[in-house]
């Protein structure tokens, strides 16, 4: 990952790899919704579990 914007911000790339992983681990659903002019929309779905 040695594009010209990851060196140029600093970043890794692995955010959204990461995000997908946990989701995943929970049960979850995600999803990205990508527009040109305003960006990219990222919507998560994790159940809640509780332990009383």
């Amino acid at each position: 990952m040695d594009s010209g914007t990851n060196r140029k911000f600093g970043r890794t790339g692995l955010g959204l790899t990461l995000v997908k992983k946990l989701v995943e681990m929970h049960n979850g659903k995600y999803g990205l919704k990508v527009n040109l002019v305003k960006g990219v929309d990222l919507h998560l779905e994790i159940q809640e579990n509780r332990i009383d």
